[in-house]
């Protein structure tokens, strides 16, 4: 169920905050120059949720796969020793190919044929 909060500012500016909070779906807020805009966010956002639409953040969209594969070198295999050296040899073969494409353009087929190149 959405809920539009009135802010008002130290500037003297006024904002809406409208914040929604559904069952199996995590709490999403943002503000707005005025509640009817704050209200047909909430509305759509809503609906969106209950019609199985939206997914989050659409970080698929945003990120490369060089991106990607740089974040998880830097931060998560340190974490994992044992294999390091030849994981590292192996990521940075699929970031040589794939770096500059999104992660929601890299599909089953796309793998697939640079796996029987790799072979």
């Amino acid at each position: 169920m959405a809920y539009i909060q009135r802010r008002e500012h130290l500037s003297g500016a006024v904002t809406y905050r409208a914040r929604i909070r559904l069952k199996g779906a995590p709490e999403m807020s943002d503000s707005f120059p005025s509640q009817k805009k704050a209200l047909a966010w909430a509305s759509r956002m809503e609906a969106e949720i209950k019609a199985g639409r939206y997914f989050g953040r659409e970080e698929h969209k945003e990120r490369t796969f060089g991106e990607f594969i740089n974040y998880y070198l830097e931060k998560e295999l340190p974490k994992n020793t044992d294999a390091s050296v030849k994981l590292r040899l192996h990521l940075n073969w699929w970031k040589k190919h794939l770096k500059d494409y999104f992660l929601c353009h890299i599909t089953p087929p796309m793998i697939a044929r640079f796996k029987d190149k790799l072979l």
